[in-house]
């Protein structure tokens, strides 16, 4: 009983055709749930600064953040890192003493600019292992 090599070429054709198809729908599924897991990861960016919007800022409001933000950081990050970016629909009269006191250890508390900006950014420095706040 032999078959006839248009049998044979004809399998061969479609055992190809079916192992290109099995080939190219892997690559694709693969490539396709790598950008799912990158979509809901946020991409390949670093984690930021989380911006705040807020009607006014109080002492122990920025105590809280500046707690958060050293808490994030100390012993963990090796470089500057930027925790918030707060906007306020005011503006700010808080002094570093006025954080300082709602803080209760204001051993964490680096520089806090004189006239704080609608907008202020509250930042780890690592070089001085201390919060800043700054506009």
């Amino acid at each position: 009983m032999e078959m006839p090599i248009q049998i044979f070429i004809t399998l061969f054709v479609l055992i190809v055709v079916g192992s290109l198809v099995v080939m190219f729908s892997q690559d694709l599924l693969g490539e396709s749930s790598g950008n799912i897991k990158k979509f809901s990861k946020g991409g390949d960016e670093p984690a930021g600064a989380q911006f705040l919007e807020v009607d006014s800022v109080s002492a122990p409001q920025m105590a809280n953040l500046v707690e958060e933000c050293y808490r994030q950081n100390y012993g963990k990050s090796l470089s500057d890192q930027r925790c918030y970016v707060v906007h306020s629909q005011t503006e700010n009269a808080l002094t570093r003493q006025d954080v300082g006191a709602a803080l209760g250890n204001a051993d964490i508390l680096g520089e806090v600019d004189e006239s704080l900006a609608r907008t202020f950014f509250i930042s780890w420095d690592f070089g001085e292992a201390k919060v800043v706040v700054a506009t």
